[in-house]
């Protein structure tokens, strides 16, 4: 029997993919971080930071609902 191939499920996304995927830039990002109002980030090293699936999915559901 062959076993179906299956990418794993993303959990978390950089930075720079979540402004894309919401479509903006990485400048509105930082204001919106300076602000407050940026979903929660998590630096996993100095140099990488991320946002989880379920932080980007709420952000821009409260967004999108008002």
């Amino acid at each position: 029997m062959k076993m179906k191939k299956t990418t794993p499920e993303r959990i978390a996304l950089t930075v720079p993919e979540f402004c894309r995927a919401v479509g903006i830039d990485a400048r509105l990002f930082a204001k919106l971080e300076a602000e407050g109002t940026a979903p929660p980030v998590k630096r996993i090293s100095p140099r990488k930071r991320l946002i989880t699936t379920a932080a980007a999915n709420e952000w821009l559901e409260a967004r999108t609902a008002a």
